[in-house]
């Protein structure tokens, strides 16, 4: 008989099971969005979806960094399934928040549990947090305006890409995990272009968490920055250059130049970030009067 004792867990402070909070996380979100799968197409969707030949007949640009080719695709899918029945669309976006949350959840319990040393608390923490996610006012957009899937899509391939460097084995963090986050985040730019920030928050994880604060433990991991650093400059240039140069402020008819559009932008920047804090006076316009001219003639046409 062996002479070492197990040790005994104490009851109730173990990890709750994945499971039951996996299930309150998809209910409380459920009956959030309960009324917003009869939600009309409205706005851009008009041109993305109802008046877009590419979607209905799979006939558009498969250039990830400049069409959305992703995004479009399951625009496609969409209609292949059900036609413009809406109840289709909304389905897929509510799926896709959901999942957002759930890698939310998976992201949030692996840093909480670097300082925290009970799982049970960290799990409770990273529900929470999934929790104010998926149930933030500031998501309804995304949720319910059917356009609006590119942030969906772009944030699933985003925290998938993020995920699989947080998993890593610290120690092997290199050409192969480099390669690896690559992929999500070669289908996140096919969604929607922010997503090419996604190297720069795995560089601050990396030091804030990994590194301890420190560059030298960095530098170690040359080989899966490279990778990205010469990416990012490539992208960079090729939207500057490309697709946003052509796109941005066009909406207007050239009433707006690139360098006014990005200043009523700024504006734009710093609602947001107040009503992930103040979720206050939520409306379809923001008090932007070029996205309400914008929309008004996307109505129109």
């Amino acid at each position: 008989m062996s002479s070492k004792k197990k040790r005994r867990t104490k009851p109730g402070s173990g990890p709750i099971p994945w499971l039951p909070v996996f299930g309150l996380l998809f209910a409380i979100t459920l009956v959030a969005y309960w009324n917003s799968f009869g939600a009309p197409l409205v706005f851009d969707d008009l041109l993305t979806i109802q008046r877009n030949a590419g979607v209905r007949f799979g006939e558009f640009d498969w250039n990830l960094l400049a069409g959305r080719s992703v995004l479009y695709l399951t625009f496609t899918l969409n209609y292949v399934l059900a036609g413009q029945e809406v109840w289709s669309y909304h389905l897929i976006n509510f799926l896709l928040h959901v999942l957002n949350g759930l890698l939310i959840f998976l992201v949030a319990e692996r840093i909480i549990g670097r300082i925290e040393t009970s799982p049970r608390r960290s799990r409770v923490y990273a529900a929470l947090a999934a929790a104010l996610f998926l149930l933030h006012p500031v998501q309804t957009e995304s949720v319910t305006y059917v356009s609006s899937r590119s942030e969906l899509l772009s944030t699933f391939f985003y925290l998938l890409g993020f995920l699989t460097f947080v998993c890593w084995p610290v120690q092997r963090v290199g050409l192969l995990c480099s390669l690896a986050v690559a992929v999500p985040y070669f289908f996140g730019l096919g969604s929607k272009e922010t997503v090419i920030t996604l190297p720069a928050t795995i560089f601050l994880y990396d030091f804030l968490f990994l590194s301890g604060a420190q560059f030298r433990p960095l530098l170690s991991r040359w080989r899966f920055y490279l990778t990205y650093i010469v990416g990012a400059i490539g992208a960079i240039y090729y939207l500057l250059t490309g697709p946003l140069r052509g796109s941005v402020g066009s909406g207007l008819n050239g009433h707006l130049n690139n360098w006014h559009y990005f200043l009523t932008q700024l504006r734009v920047m710093v609602r947001y970030v107040r009503l992930v804090f103040f979720p206050v006076g939520l409306n379809q316009f923001f008090g932007n009067p070029f996205e309400r001219l914008r929309l008004e003639r996307q109505c129109n046409r």
